[in-house]
């Protein structure tokens, strides 16, 4: 958390420094996205503590690896029409 945190601290600061005629762009708030470990089989009292903390953040969003993978998964199966929605 507090690398991405520094992470972002950095680009506010040096955004100007970094920007140039081809690659222009701004950075107001930039949100930050951490993705790391694995929700499932966490104990349930783990997993409450784990979406109490993240839920709490302010511009960092964490998303394990298996919460990617499906969302991943949901939208390739979308993209193929093979979604539940999609084929009802």
């Amino acid at each position: 958390m507090n690398q991405v945190l520094n992470q972002r601290q950095n680009l506010i600061h040096e955004f100007t420094n970094l920007r140039t005629k081809e690659n222009w762009f701004e950075s107001y708030h930039p949100k930050c996205l951490v993705i790391a470990g694995s929700i499932s089989g966490l104990p349930k009292d783990s997993f409450k503590n784990f979406e109490t903390f993240r839920n709490s953040l302010q511009g960092v969003e964490i998303i394990t690896f298996d919460e990617l993978f499906k969302k991943l998964e949901f939208f390739n199966d979308l993209i193929k029409g093979k979604s539940k929605k999609a084929k009802k």
